[in-house]
């Protein structure tokens, strides 16, 4: 036995929060640049009323100030450890003199020094690894330029610029500390670098063969790297976010509308991508492998957030480890303004785009469960089906299952029950997991069928008068093999045997639509028809509703057919043949004192009526349609013999 969730925990609907400012009035700025492998912390930047400072915000917040070196008036924070508990950036400071040092703040608001490498310029962190324990950034020198640099408790902040470059900078850290990303400049053209821990340099190759790139961000691993090649030589123009697996350059694309795109994070895992558009526009955005390139309002949007007052989503900075959190920059009431996404469908997938459904299975057939589902990249998910048992959820297995019915792909999106007995039947739920999300899906209900319907006859003639209607009732079973699907149909034309499925409603679709004559059709889909005159629109039934009807039941081992023919009497037609003319009087006047006598009168079988017409009288002889045969008929019928309707047709 196994515990399975199987309906998701979700807080609500997901929610963007303005993480707000230190700022001195409504429209002072804060960025976000970094979010904490469990989402609740972000880092960032924040407007102050001298210059500008880092900040913590720990949600639910309020947002924390990170403070500068002394003398300083600048700080920025841009990475934090998984658990938040080391943040990085950079700081100005005055101490000796005024320059930029990276900084690493733990606990309060007071930064500590990692160092610049010639105490002058400005030195600028690229990240930190996991623990928090290895800094990278970039440092300019008292040799040339700026240098790429790292930093620990043990070795203090080293310049490991590569040799072969004019310049170097690290932009991002694998959790281990282990691989750099970053860039450096090689006679006259910057390119993209993987950095090993005391290793050799590893260029990165840029789209199209054109020299430009910078590495910006790397996975937990190490192994993935993103970044920006550039494809045209102009400026910024043609700059495309670029995903390198394996050392190999792969374009992610551009935004429609926009001119470039920029990577400004990575999942831990290198499956998503985060980042924004052209400067300063709406053209944050998402990727993954699946799904490609999503402008994050869009996908926000499909997502329920409700995104009033934002007027631009900038960019994604951040991007937590369940991938259902999201941090980055926006412009909110007409100010810049940090935001934090949480409560999303992890981004990560998987995302099922077809569950399974409650199936029948009929006894030694095979039957199935299918699941669609796909992940973030065009690998397939893994699957595990599990059924209902006495104490729980139980993973179900491949195999015999002892009762000779064999079940296959039990970790596979469809599930199959080959030679179905009755233990097939049960609830089942599928874990479909991918990457870092996990989905499972909502029970459904495999029932078991042991046969094919049947019908037993009633045994009852079905005889509808004109002005009145009928109920035919079926009786399809056996009732464990029920509930079934049923569907009543017309035998078009009489005897014919070709048959058309009836609807609720009227039959003038399929009896000729005549003046006068009509009826109304309820329980096409149930176990009982019935056909009634249409009297709401001044139509009865007549001859050409007379004929077969046929209730069709079906489940999943087959259909049968019951079906039962419908006679109808017209109103006036006292011999019963079908028409009302001067032949009818005759029968009329046998019947006039009659009435009441169970037998027909000798006089009325005298004139070739019959016994069964007889007994269709309280039909017949009501002429004026007021539920009684009496005298009060008598002059209904003179008008109607005198006038007589077309064969087949009642009187009116």
């Amino acid at each position: 036995m196994i515990a399975v969730t199987v309906a998701r925990a979700v807080a609500g609907v997901p929610t963007i929060i303005d993480l707000g400012t230190l700022g001195p009035n409504g429209t002072s700025f804060s960025r976000a640049h970094a979010i904490s492998a469990n989402g609740m912390m972000v880092v960032g930047t924040t407007e102050v009323t001298s210059g500008s400072r880092g900040f913590r915000y720990t949600y639910p917040g309020p947002m924390q100030l990170l403070d500068a070196l002394p003398g300083g008036t600048y700080a920025e924070a841009h990475g934090l450890s998984n658990d938040g508990s080391v943040i990085v950036g950079h700081s100005m400071t005055t101490t000796p003199t005024l320059h930029q040092r990276i900084v690493r703040w733990t606990v309060g608001s007071t930064p500590s020094s990692v160092g610049n490498l010639c105490d002058c310029g400005s030195a600028y962190v690229g990240g930190c690894s996991a623990n928090g324990a290895i800094i990278v950034g970039t440092s300019p020198s008292v040799i040339a330029g700026f240098r790429a640099v790292r930093w620990s408790f043990f070795t203090g902040l080293v310049d490991i610029h590569p040799a072969s470059m004019i310049t170097s900078g690290l932009m991002g850290v694998s959790d281990d500390g282990s691989m750099m990303v970053g860039a450096g400049l090689v006679t006259g053209q910057q390119v993209a670098i993987l950095l090993p821990a005391g290793g050799t340099v590893q260029l990165l190759p840029p789209l199209n063969g054109y020299g430009h790139a910078v590495g910006l961000r790397i996975s937990g691993a190490g192994d993935v790297a993103a970044g920006v090649s550039r494809v045209a030589a102009f400026q910024n123009q043609g700059d495309r976010a670029t995903r390198w697996s394996l050392g190999d350059p792969h374009d992610i694309g551009i935004l429609s509308g926009f001119t470039r795109s920029t990577p400004e994070a990575m999942h831990r895992g290198g499956l998503i991508i985060g980042g924004e558009s052209d400067s300063a526009a709406d053209g944050a955005w998402i990727w993954t492998e699946t799904r490609g390139m999503v402008r994050l309002r869009t996908l926000l949007t499909d997502a329920g957030v409700d995104l009033a007052g934002w007027t631009q989503l900038r960019s994604v900075t951040g991007i937590s480890d369940a991938g259902t959190e999201l941090c980055g920059t926006g412009v909110h009431g007409g100010a810049e303004r940090a935001f934090l996404i949480r409560g999303l469908d992890s981004l990560c997938g998987p995302w099922i785009t077809q569950p399974p459904v409650n199936t029948d299975v009929c006894h030694g057939s095979t039957a199935a469960l299918q699941c669609d589902a796909f992940g973030p990249t065009f690998f397939m998910p893994s699957f595990q089906w599990y059924k209902l048992g006495t104490f729980g959820w139980q993973f179900v297995a491949d195999g015999p299952t002892g009762s000779g019915m064999v079940i296959n792909g039990a970790q596979f999106p469809t599930l199959t029950f080959d030679n179905v007995r009755p233990d097939a039947e049960g609830y089942y739920v599928v874990q479909v997991t991918a990457d870092c999300g996990s989905l499972t899906t909502s029970p459904v209900f495999v029932r078991y069928v042991e046969t094919a319907p049947a019908f037993a006859d009633d045994g009852i003639e079905h005889i509808a008068c004109s002005h009145g209607g009928v109920t035919l009732t079926s009786q399809p079973g056996p009732v464990n093999s029920g509930p079934f699907a049923l569907q009543w149909q017309v035998e078009l034309p009489a005897g014919s045997n070709n048959w058309a499925s009836l609807a609720n409603g009227s039959t003038l679709s399929w009896d000729g639509n005549q003046p006068g004559i009509g009826g109304i059709i309820s329980g096409a889909t149930t176990a009982q028809l019935t056909i009634s005159a249409d009297f709401a629109n001044g139509r009865q039934l007549a001859k050409v509703h007379q004929r077969h009807y046929r209730c069709v039941a079906a489940n999943v081992c087959g259909f049968a057919e019951y079906s039962k023919p419908l006679a109808v009497t017209l109103v006036g037609d006292t011999n019963c043949d079908g028409s009302i003319n001067s032949f009818d009087i005759d029968p009329y006047v046998a019947w006039l004192g009659n009435g009441n006598s169970a037998l027909a009168p000798a006089a009325y079988l005298a004139l070739n009526a019959t016994q069964a017409c007889w007994d269709q009288r309280s039909c017949w002889a009501d002429v004026n349609h007021d539920s009684f045969a009496n005298n009060f008929d008598i002059d209904p019928f003179v008008a109607c013999v005198l006038n007589a309707p077309p064969p087949g047709k009642a009187c009116p």
